[in-house]
């Protein structure tokens, strides 16, 4: 018995005197620890910020075509051919006239200046066809007008207004060979959308030496189950 209390007394003396070296331990594990948690719950604010800016630059009656084998826009090519017949589709709405609701869209990088760093960027400049912002519901215009088909006119996302030098309502600014103006400004309710810059797919074609280049077409439909019929046609 009295083996055993020595035994006890002297377990408990050597964590007594361990005990300010075990808080400093236990202090740096719950550091630890906190900072992994506070960098997980970061991650996971990104991917949900993410994924909700992506949920709002779609609509349930909106399609986007890719070109064959294609896993992003900027790897896509879509052939004229390929074209004539997704525009057959009876699947596609249609104007009063006829005209397939679609949007023939290509992207190219361009230049541009940071105001608060003064640091050169790269910003995506995406040519849009007539029908561009009606296959866009979320996107609307806050300041300025469309740009004039056939002009080298861009409407901005209003982030890259207040981000970006020479894209402020009004500017000019050169973009590739040639000069622009910004002539709208437009919003998305905080989208990805707003940090493109929308411009004439026609006139980006010819000035950036993308003959006929066509990218995706994003269109709408007459009704949200008329995408999974599409996929199968467009197969």
């Amino acid at each position: 018995m009295s083996q055993l209390l020595k035994q006890s007394s002297a377990l408990f003396i050597a964590n007594v005197k361990s005990l300010k070296r075990r808080i400093w331990i236990s202090c740096s594990m719950i550091l630890s620890v906190t900072l992994v948690v506070l960098v997980l719950l970061g991650f996971l604010s990104m991917s949900n910020g993410f994924e909700q800016s992506l949920k709002q630059t779609g609509a349930d009656d909106i399609a986007i075509a890719l070109g064959s084998g294609a896993a992003n826009e900027l790897g896509s090519e879509i052939m004229p051919s390929q074209l004539h017949q997704l525009q057959s589709a009876t699947e596609i709405a249609r104007t009063a006239e006829g005209t397939p609701i679609m949007s023939q869209e290509l992207v190219v990088p361009v230049n541009a200046v940071e105001k608060a760093k003064g640091e050169p960027a790269v910003l995506p400049l995406r040519g849009i066809g007539a029908f561009g912002l009606e296959v866009r519901p979320s996107v609307s215009l806050v300041d300025g007008r469309m740009f004039t088909p056939g002009a080298r006119e861009i409407v901005v996302g209003a982030r890259l207004t207040q981000a970006y030098e020479g894209l402020a309502l009004g500017d000019t600014i050169t973009l590739g060979t040639s000069d622009w103006t910004v002539v709208g400004v437009f919003a998305s309710g905080g989208s990805v959308f707003e940090s493109e810059i929308f411009a004439d797919a026609q006139i980006v074609q010819t000035l950036f030496n993308r003959p006929n280049l066509v990218q995706s077409a994003r269109f709408k439909v007459n009704a949200p189950a008329d995408i999974a019929t599409l996929a199968a046609f467009a197969e």
